[in-house]
């Protein structure tokens, strides 16, 4: 993520969108090498983040990248995504079960990990993704999109970001406001806009000049984070509900504690709905930082 010594308002939006895009990209780049070499979980972690903001600054800057090669680096990205988020959920399931009762929950994950990092592995170096990283960065630095939308690109930052925040957010807004009754699907969505819309306040903090802007700043970042964390956690119970079928495969041990651990899980999807339900709410009380 871009720091905020590198944005300021006065930038042309194109300078701003190849600093935060190269920074997502340098982030991904690094992590996948440490994930290569040791497939720890935190550097796949750390993968995923960066090619998710990466997906949030094109979300952002949208109008002025797109060109011919755009949609299929963007295809591309979230393909990865999708590989290291299959990988990253036996991770989330084993850091949940390290409870003093669930050693068989436990051992059976030790035992899946191994098999979905190796496939993990495999698709990562399938056509394409080995070069991901380089293609992304060859394409902001050089792609065909710095020859066309002249008027946004040479926009100052705080100009072209006062219309995508304000378009962004009203959307947004819109979106959740009714979240408590969605279904599964457009609440996995809600989340994944709130997860992109803090992004896109956090790539621009540096438009909140003064410390009433800052304090809007926060005010609306942090109902974002809550919601994201409550959305997360549920949508992490779902991941489970998929797995829970190998993991009790493994031994009658692990069926049975793969249950209670199920439905201790899921006792708490009621109150995680509400959090994330009221933070929705206070968010569209929020004045904005960057008028």
């Amino acid at each position: 993520m871009a720091e905020a010594a590198d944005i300021h308002p006065n930038m042309r939006a194109e300078q701003a969108f190849q600093t935060i895009a190269g920074r997502c990209v340098e982030r991904f780049r690094r992590h996948l090498a440490e994930l290569r070499q040791s497939w720890d979980a935190e550097a796949l972690h750390q993968a995923r983040v960066g090619l998710r903001q990466l997906l949030a600054a094109f979300s952002l800057f949208r109008p002025m990248i797109g060109d011919d090669a755009f949609p299929a680096l963007r295809d591309r990205s979230k393909a990865v995504v999708g590989f290291l988020g299959e990988a990253r959920d036996l991770d989330i399931i084993l850091e949940a079960a390290r409870q003093p009762d669930l050693p068989a929950v436990r051992s059976a994950v030790s035992r899946l990990r191994p098999h979905r990092y190796a496939d993990l592995m495999r698709r990562l170096e399938e056509a394409g993704n080995p070069d991901l990283a380089e293609d992304l960065q060859e394409w902001i630095e050089h792609g065909a999109w710095r020859t066309c939308h002249q008027d946004l690109r040479h926009e100052r930052l705080r100009r072209f970001a006062v219309r995508r925040l304000d378009r962004k957010l009203r959307k947004f807004r819109k979106r959740s406001r009714h979240l408590d009754s969605l279904a599964p699907r457009p609440r996995h969505k809600v989340r994944i806009a709130a997860k992109q819309l803090r992004y896109g306040f956090e790539f621009l903090a540096p438009l909140a000049k003064g410390p009433k802007a800052r304090a809007r700043w926060k005010q609306l970042v942090e109902p974002l984070k809550e919601m994201q964390d409550a959305l997360g956690k549920l949508n992490d119970m779902r991941s489970e509900t998929r797995i829970a079928p190998r993991i009790a495969r493994e031994s009658r041990s692990a069926a049975f504690a793969a249950g209670r651990f199920m439905g201790a899980e899921h006792a708490r999807a009621a109150a995680l709905l509400r959090q994330a339900a009221k933070a929705a709410r206070r968010l569209r009380r929020r004045q904005l930082f960057w008028r």
